[in-house]
């Protein structure tokens, strides 16, 4: 691999810290949510700040991929070899994802005060691992911003209503389920495997749907 996806990377990361007032929006809705619940008292607040998290993170993974949509394919033409193009997109959106987790992190923890803290650190970064590969299969979906957030709302608010037969087919089931403080503790490994199973599946779908897009013989 060329150190072109480095160059790459780095254009992303600039692109997506000048994005100030969107990205405090994207991050003030989760902790709307989650302090709503908190103060509340209510005992899913975790739960429901995750879910929060999980759109937060869809949501910019989705503006990450449908902003370059056009621009990839012209990369391509230019030189740059697909992989290229696929790993510095995902790489700051990864960093991105992996920041935004430690910081909810940190406002759960010292919010709730959960029983075990390192389970919520762990439940949050599945959330965001997850979340990324949600929001790039929209992307490659839907053409457009707008019915990419409506259709991560949905994916995220159907969650909650979800019976608890089927529940475990949906993305955010391992994080959720980590965190239920009505159901009694689950078994931590099989958990963070069903998560990173879900999340690589979601990633090589959108990888083959993206590729499919541009797919274009670079120049030699």
């Amino acid at each position: 691999m060329t150190r072109r996806w480095l160059i790459l990377a780095r254009m992303q990361a600039r692109e997506l810290s000048r994005r100030r007032v969107v990205l405090a929006l994207l991050i003030g809705l989760p902790l709307a949510w989650y302090g709503s619940a908190a103060s509340s008292g209510l005992d899913y607040a975790v739960g429901s700040g995750m879910l929060g998290v999980g759109w937060c993170i869809g949501t910019i993974a989705l503006f990450t991929v449908l902003g370059a949509r056009t621009v990839d394919a012209r990369l391509v033409l230019a030189g740059y070899h697909p992989r290229d193009v696929l790993v510095g997109r995902l790489t700051p959106l990864l960093v991105t994802a992996l920041a935004l987790a430690a910081f909810f992190t940190a406002v759960m923890v010292l919010g709730s005060r959960p029983a075990r803290p390192a389970t919520v650190a762990l439940a949050i970064v599945l959330t965001a691992v997850v979340a990324i590969g949600v929001g790039l299969v929209v992307a490659a979906l839907v053409p457009r911003e707008l019915e990419g957030t409506l259709l991560l709302i949905a994916v995220v608010g159907i969650q909650v209503g979800i019976p608890g037969t089927v529940d475990r087919f949906m993305p955010l089931y391992a994080p959720l389920r980590l965190t239920d403080p009505d159901r009694p503790a689950a078994h931590t490994g099989l958990l963070t495997l069903h998560a990173t199973g879900y999340a690589l599946l979601l990633a090589a779908l959108a990888a083959a749907l993206w590729y499919r897009r541009i797919r274009l013989e670079p120049p030699r």
